[in-house]
């Protein structure tokens, strides 16, 4: 089975909560349904905190999703990176705008990961275990439906 991209970047803020957990669902995912086929992908944040691993709470859910995640560190978006991807998934529509900001070329292959969903994936950070997990859903079925559509 073979996707129509060889890379796809996932991006949001700090690149501690969201964009990690997809990075990490979307690997998992293509895992069982590309094989040595599946496309690429990294994450990046628009103001990362470049460096930091994924947020505590994110680590669990990923886990509990099995996805490990653990050794992803923040890393900052940029214009490199955003040449680099064939696709660019971001979690809410003024994220677009900063991708845009960095690089006209982006406008044509991002999009935001709730597309298929039209929903947007507000940031879970230092809020409720319960907003997390209702993020968790958000990305897993977002990663869910980009994926079927990719292979």
């Amino acid at each position: 089975m073979s996707t129509m991209f060889n890379s796809i970047l996932v991006v949001c803020v700090g690149n501690i909560c969201r964009s990690p957990l997809a990075e990490g669902l979307f690997k998992l995912q293509f895992q069982s349904q590309a094989g040595g086929n599946a496309p690429e992908v990294i994450s990046a944040g628009i103001h990362a905190l470049t460096g930091h691993p994924p947020d505590p709470m994110t680590i669990r859910i990923a886990d509990k999703l099995g996805a490990d995640i653990r050794r992803h560190r923040a890393r900052q978006l940029t214009d490199q990176l955003l040449d680099w991807a064939e696709l660019v998934l971001v979690m809410e529509d003024w994220h677009r705008e900063e991708v845009f900001g960095l690089s006209l070329s982006s406008r044509g292959k991002t999009y935001t990961l709730g597309h298929w969903n039209e929903e947007q994936i507000l940031d879970p950070y230092r809020r409720s275990v319960d907003v997390y997990i209702n993020t968790a859903r958000q990305i897993r079925s977002a990663v869910i439906h980009w994926s079927e559509k990719l292979c």
